[in-house]
């Protein structure tokens, strides 16, 4: 028996299958066939943001879509339906860090995962005294 996993890589979806519609005033859904298959919330500028951005935050992809361009088509729409560039949220998921890496890589270059090797197993001092970076993750 087929799942829908199986039937949807058979199938030759294209990002501009999707419908995106805008469900309140900060989500927006993307609808592939009546299913949503993704979902993200804009966040308006907030305080030390830079001028002309949005941020985005709790996005999610449904599993049998990601890596088929769903969230980067979604975005696309969504700033041209409200001018503005999008940013990732600065709570960003190990999964949202390697989306944006891809998508715009300038969004996340201050990002600590960015410089991961340069800080791996180096020593630093802080208010406990020394200590060794073992892991750089998300937080």
């Amino acid at each position: 028996m087929k799942t829908f996993k199986d039937f949807i890589s058979e199938e030759k979806f294209q990002p501009s299958d999707l419908k995106i519609k805008k469900t309140d005033t900060a989500t927006y859904k993307a609808y592939h066939k009546r299913r949503v298959v993704g979902k993200t919330i804009v966040d308006y500028p907030q305080e030390n943001q830079p001028e002309g951005t949005i941020s985005i935050f709790k996005t999610v992809t449904h599993p049998d879509y990601r890596k088929r361009g769903v969230m980067s088509h979604m975005y696309d729409h969504i700033e041209k339906d409200t001018g503005k560039r999008l940013v990732p949220s600065s709570a960003l998921s190990d999964d949202g860090f390697e989306f944006w890496k891809r998508y715009r890589p300038e969004a996340v270059k201050n990002d600590l995962r960015m410089h991961k090797d340069k800080l791996l197993g180096k020593e630093v001092e802080g208010k406990s005294g020394k200590a060794i970076i073992k892991s750089v993750c998300a937080g």
